[in-house]
């Protein structure tokens, strides 16, 4: 009955080391059928499953042979769900007429780290700061110069940690 347990057990379906070459082909339909038992046990404890999203992630399906962009889909639109009934959805503030759109980044990666390197520090660099109002939000207490490097770059900047409750409210 522990949400944590149970999706800890479906994404434990998928081998960290595939010891033969059948295994490793055999991940996404393992990881399938485990998708379908952690869909059951949700729809048994509704509204548990939210506690435990973002705790285990099925990394290690990319590095099988199968294409996981279909299981990965089922997997996002389960844990969004769990995750919405969970945490409620706050209402957020609404924009004044004529002004800019808000950009909202969250990320623990906000320093030297290849998410950082290789994806987000390319839209703070280049989004069109004429246009668009962006808050970067991260979540790690970790820093370094490029924490420091963005947070010179951005509208609004707040670090870490925090619990979830106390994120939800900051960016709501």
């Amino acid at each position: 009955d522990l949400a944590d347990a149970a999706l800890g057990l479906a994404t434990a379906a998928i081998p960290v080391f595939a010891g033969t070459a059948a295994e490793s082909q055999a991940a996404a339909d393992n990881f399938s059928r485990a998708l379908d038992e952690l869909t059951a046990w949700d729809r048994a404890h509704r509204g548990c499953l939210g506690t435990a999203v973002g705790r285990h992630q099925p990394f290690y399906l990319a590095y099988r042979p199968a294409e996981a962009g279909t299981l990965l889909a089922r997997y996002g639109d389960l844990l969004s769900s769990a995750a919405a009934i969970y945490w409620r959805p706050r209402p957020i503030g609404r924009r004044e007429p004529g002004s800019r759109p808000r950009l909202v980044i969250v990320s623990g990666q906000v320093r030297q780290h290849p998410v950082w390197d290789v994806i987000l520090r390319g839209i703070v660099s280049h989004v069109d700061r004429q246009r668009f109002e962006v808050f970067l939000y991260h979540t790690s207490a970790l820093k370094d110069d490029e924490t420091e490097w963005a947070r010179n770059r951005v509208d609004r900047f707040v670090q870490g940690p925090k619990p979830v409750n106390a994120w939800l409210e900051e960016i709501s």
